[in-house]
């Protein structure tokens, strides 16, 4: 039902989350607990990911992982990207935490680099639009 809803917009959908071990982690953003975003994209966010050659992050790709949480890690500051068609995945420890850090790469990719925090570029029009399509019946 959910990927019906999501061939609304164009793209691939990916799955992704900002993981933290400790309450109030920086990598978390402020939200202590799990929960997943789901985003459609013009371009291969695990290639985005891991293309930068971010010192600060150790990949461990899992090409077969059937769920989104065979790719989360038993201890420490982690991000975490599938692609559900290929069910590729990517699970990056952190050496230095920090926040936001898959919105980032995606930003950056659309060429929007400044609009990566939430906080401060809440994208209210696109999250209307996304509750619009995702509560269709």
């Amino acid at each position: 039902m959910l990927a019906g809803k999501l061939s609304a917009f164009s793209g691939t959908p990916y799955f992704f989350e900002h993981g933290n071990w400790t309450p109030g982690g920086l990598t978390g953003c402020g939200v202590d607990h799990a929960h997943l975003h789901i985003v459609p994209l013009p371009f291969d966010l695990l290639e985005a990911a891991t293309s930068g050659g971010d010192p600060d992050i150790a990949w461990t790709r899992v090409p077969q992982a059937k769920k989104f949480r065979d790719l989360i890690p038993a201890s420490g500051e982690y991000v975490s990207v599938w692609n559900p068609l290929t069910q590729e995945g990517l699970t990056g420890a952190l050496k230095k935490p920090q926040s936001q850090w898959i919105r980032r790469t995606i930003a950056k990719k659309l060429g929007k680099e400044e609009a990566w925090d939430y906080k401060v570029n809440p994208e209210v029009t696109t999250l209307l639009e996304t509750v619009r399509v995702l509560t269709i019946r």
